[in-house]
C-alpha cells in the first residue's frame, strides 16, 4: 500500500515541472561557443573567487591569507579580463 501511495504521490509531483523548464527555449538569445565558452569561464572564476574568499574568512594562518589574497586578487583581474 504505501508502494502504491507513494508511487502516485510522485505522479502527481512530477507533472508539475519548475518554472526553468517550463520556459520555451525560443524567448532565450542563442549563444556563440564563444559566449558559452566566456560564459563558463566566467561562472567558474566567480566560484573560485567566492570559495577563496570563504577561505580567507576562515584562515588564521598569517601566511596562509597572504596567499589567499594574492589568489583573490589574481582571480578578481581575469574576472575584469572576461568583461572586457
Amino acid at each position: 500500500m504505501v508502494r502504491k501511495w507513494h508511487a502516485d504521490s510522485r505522479a502527481r509531483t512530477s507533472s508539475f515541472s519548475s518554472p526553468r523548464r517550463a520556459r520555451p527555449k525560443e524567448n532565450r538569445p542563442a549563444l556563440t561557443a564563444e559566449d558559452r565558452e566566456i560564459q563558463t569561464k566566467r561562472r567558474t572564476l566567480e566560484l573560485a573567487l567566492a570559495s577563496t574568499r570563504a577561505q580567507l574568512s576562515a584562515s588564521r594562518n598569517a601566511e596562509h591569507r597572504r596567499m589567499l589574497d594574492e589568489a583573490i586578487h589574481t582571480l578578481e583581474e581575469q574576472l575584469g579580463k572576461l568583461h572586457r
